[in-house]
């Protein structure tokens, strides 16, 4: 028989303690009653890491050195609390493709292209050490965008949301359409091709020792859009709850 395993946010819903993670991986919204069935199964695990093993080279011609050929999907200890202290969902990390290297000590955050192409990744080092990340590939070329789930609805159309880190990117894109900078720089590259997507308004929240950065970008780049602002917070936008980003994102 299944066991409970943790609780904590609904990827769905925004519930902040009614999503259920039980022992054999599937999960369940006391909230919202929506059944999240369990995505490391030996199928599954098998198309990912089939997608983890492609030989990667962008469309502009960069070769880019693959992801570590022991990645899994298979996340435990202090990798896992990390995350989970972020109230991520076995669902997201899977759904995003989040793997750990053993071998490397690296917990893997990597981004496709909309033809399923390795584009880039970012690792993270457990137990931690300086720098803390490693980046493969170059930010500024691809556009590494989360998407809110159908029927989500902030009344902030054509908007997205500019943020430093990738897991900030799963908790903002649980709302609104986020962007990773996997850094803090707003290239004028990359502005222009949110340009030509579409969007009218960008919202810069980057963490607080950034809050100058932000004010730069929002100002040099103003003219460009229908608005332009920045979210300056005391805490990094990954460390608040579904409903606190909405707050933040709409006052």
């Amino acid at each position: 028989m299944s066991q409970v395993v943790s609780q904590g946010a609904c990827s769905k819903c925004g519930s902040s303690d009614a999503y259920t993670l039980y022992s054999d991986g599937h999960g369940w919204c006391y909230s919202c009653t929506t059944y999240f069935p369990a995505p490391r199964t030996i199928g599954n695990m098998k198309k990912q890491l089939d997608r983890i093993c492609k030989p990667i080279v962008t469309k502009g011609g960069t070769i880019i050195n693959p992801l570590p050929n022991d990645c899994s999907s298979v996340i435990t200890g202090e990798p896992l609390r990390w995350l989970r202290k972020y109230g991520l969902t076995d669902s997201e990390l899977y759904k995003n493709g989040v793997v750990y290297s053993p071998y490397r000590e690296m917990l893997i955050f990597p981004s496709y292209d909309r033809e399923g192409n390795l584009q880039m990744w970012q690792g993270r080092y457990f137990p931690p050490r300086n720098p803390k990340c490693y980046t493969e590939g170059d930010p500024a070329n691809h556009l590494h965008i989360v998407h809110p789930p159908e029927g989500s609805e902030t009344g902030l159309d054509s908007t997205i949301v500019l943020v430093e880190d990738p897991v900030s990117t799963l908790k903002v894109g649980r709302v609104i359409d986020a962007l990773c900078l996997f850094g803090s720089h707003v290239s004028p590259k990359l502005v222009l091709r949110l340009k030509q997507l579409g969007y009218e308004r960008v919202i810069i929240w980057l963490d607080f020792n950034k809050a100058k950065t932000s004010f730069k970008f929002r100002d040099k780049y103003a003219p460009l859009f229908n608005e332009t602002r920045s979210v300056v917070t005391e805490l990094d936008p990954k460390e608040y709850s579904t409903e606190e980003i909405k707050k933040y994102l709409t006052s």
